[in-house]
């Protein structure tokens, strides 16, 4: 039989509600214990009560194989076919984990994110406290009744410069945030469409124990 991917993950939703609905009936069904006098006089509906239980659970059998096949088929194209994610060809199989496992990742940049506020914070601290400083030796120096010698000067603006912040960020961690989380909507959303578009013109020829 011949379907889509797509026709075949809604034919495998299908298929497996109806596995749980006959494992359901399997165990609700009662085991037959009986004698042999009772069976003789009972005989055709023991015997119906045994050909359900095998019908059912030939069919559980069969539908899971069924499931198994698809699944198999489904595997081999996903590995054997690429797509085209932000220009750059990826093997489906690799796009759908990525998409699958898209948590990890977006805790991964919200992490990158939250250092990248914090580094603003202390830089901004490490600012307004060099501003302040800054304007305490100018004012000093500006507000000096006496003289202020020239060795002095220098020392003042020494202090100045010793104050002022210097950032160590090597990975600059603003930018390298800001580029993960746009490379990630962009895969987000281009993984979610070419995917679709994979599914829906992609065909596997599957070979059912049932239909």
């Amino acid at each position: 039989m011949k379907k889509t991917i797509t026709e075949w993950n809604g034919y495998i939703l299908l298929t497996e509600k109806k596995i749980d609905k006959l494992v359901k009936e399997l165990m609700m069904a009662p085991f037959i214990v009986t004698t042999k006098g009772i069976y003789e006089l009972d005989k055709a509906i023991v015997d119906k009560k045994v050909d359900r239980i095998t019908a059912i659970s030939e069919a559980i059998v069969k539908l899971q194989h069924n499931v198994t096949k698809i699944k198999s088929a489904r595997r081999e194209a996903n590995a054997t076919h690429t797509v085209l994610i932000n220009g750059k060809p990826m093997h489906v199989a690799t796009a759908i984990d990525m998409f699958i496992k898209r948590r990890a990742t977006e805790e991964m940049i919200y992490k990158f994110e939250r250092m990248a506020e914090a580094i603003i914070s202390d830089r901004k601290r490490a600012n307004d406290k060099y501003l302040h400083e800054k304007e305490k030796i100018e004012r000093e120096l500006t507000s000096s009744t006496r003289p202020i010698s020239e060795k002095e000067r220098a020392y003042a603006l020494e202090r100045i410069q010793e104050q002022e912040p210097k950032e160590f960020n090597p990975l600059d961690l603003e930018v390298f945030a800001r580029d993960q989380r746009e490379k990630f909507n962009i895969f987000l959303t281009e993984a979610n469409v070419q995917l679709n578009i994979f599914n829906a013109t992609t065909f596997l020829d599957v070979e059912l124990d049932i239909d």
